[in-house]
């Protein structure tokens, strides 16, 4: 679940291919779609961008098994991990506005305090929340027993939350929720960090994140069919993770579900995209400053991670920095990457149980998109 990995390999490789100005696109299509053809691999939905611009998508496969519905460029896939990078954006907006501070103590923010139980005297700060470095822990055996199918998580944000750190609650666990060191001590990813971010959001604006993502985010980017929420979706438009291209899984849902439940496709994302490349702004919209942007993109601390910013994160192939996330869920994996100076990105959204070389392939021919230099 939300799951966060490397993609050096894919990288590596894809620097290998010569780029070359696009050219006719149907072969690189066919390429692209052959590159996905074997194994478990359901459905896809990618982009590519070149200058800041949208080059080229796609979409298809089986949206669901169960019903053979296909996808196509329009068909909306959950994207997991990657919904952090909105996540992050949305609260950044409110530290713009002066609602919520990067180095203050979360619980200056919240109904209920979140404190380590091992270090009770030291503050934990929405900066450590975007960096993985606040020493809340992500309590798997939760997360399972509470996931639920083809639905949203029941509880709200606020409730959930509560009842996972406030001591004495359900789903509190004074040893599991919590990582052996203190806040800012160490970094170890944190779904629930993340939520928990996305929550202070919620509370000094008095507004549903969700809310906030739909009206700060995906209205003023055209995002029209892009939700965290299900319940907001039509089912029929969206791919079904699969455990390959004939048994469907089902949706999830989730507590965190900041962290991870955000449904879109790749044209649309490619929008957001675009958008962070552009220094937060696409056309006359501007969603971040600049300043906010470079900040986001910039490293937090070169001792806990050297490559971690706010949310988002690096990869350095051979002096080349690409930012970006990638993400999983059972049935669902995700990657949206860019590279600050040239502006060239790809978006690849796969149901299905890609093999690592297969994901490693379709991100090499996303990040070289160069249909001259392939088969017709």
């Amino acid at each position: 679940m939300r799951l966060c990995v490397g993609l050096i390999g894919a990288l590596a490789l894809a620097s290998c291919v010569s780029s070359q100005q696009p050219g006719p696109q149907n072969g690189f299509s066919a390429s692209f779609e052959a590159s996905l053809a074997g194994g478990d691999i359901a459905a896809a939905s990618a982009a590519a961008i070149q200058d800041g611009q949208l080059v080229w998508n796609t979409g298809f496969g089986i949206a669901d098994a169960r019903s053979h519905r296909m996808a196509d460029e329009h068909t909306l896939f959950h994207v997991a991990s990657v919904s952090k990078t909105v996540t992050a954006c949305v609260i950044l907006q409110v530290v713009e506005q002066g609602l919520l501070r990067l180095d203050e103590d979360v619980n200056a923010y919240l109904p209920f305090a979140v404190r380590h139980p091992d270090f009770p005297d030291r503050p934990v700060t929405l900066q450590q929340l975007l960096t993985h470095s606040s020493s809340l822990r992500d309590n798997w055996d939760i997360f399972d027993e509470t996931t639920v199918l083809d639905a949203d998580f029941p509880m709200s944000l606020a409730d959930s939350l509560a009842s996972y750190f406030v001591a004495g609650s359900d789903f509190y666990d004074a040893k599991n929720n919590f990582e052996s060191w203190g806040p800012g001590d160490e970094s170890e990813y944190s779904n629930i960090g993340t939520a928990l971010a996305a929550y202070a959001a919620e509370c000094v604006t008095q507004t549903l994140f969700e809310d906030l993502a739909e009206e700060r985010i995906f209205r003023p980017l055209g995002m029209q069919r892009t939700s965290f929420r299900l319940a907001r979706l039509n089912l029929d438009e969206l791919a079904v993770p699969h455990r390959n291209k004939s048994e469907a899984i089902g949706h999830h849902g989730y507590m965190d579900f900041p962290a991870g439940t955000m449904r879109t496709s790749a044209l649309e994302l490619s929008l957001f995209l675009r958008c962070i490349m552009n220094g937060g702004a696409l056309g006359d919209t501007r969603i971040l400053e600049q300043a906010t942007v470079d900040l986001m993109l910039s490293i937090q601390s070169e001792e806990l991670d050297p490559y971690q910013g706010l949310i988002w994160y690096q990869v350095d192939v051979e002096g080349t920095n690409h930012w970006g996330h990638n993400g999983g869920d059972p049935g669902v994996t995700t990657n949206m990457w860019f590279e600050r100076e040239s502006k060239d990105g790809f978006i690849l959204l796969l149901t299905g149980n890609p093999s690592q070389e297969e994901e490693e392939a379709a991100m090499a021919l996303l990040h070289s998109f160069s249909p001259v230099a392939l088969p017709q």
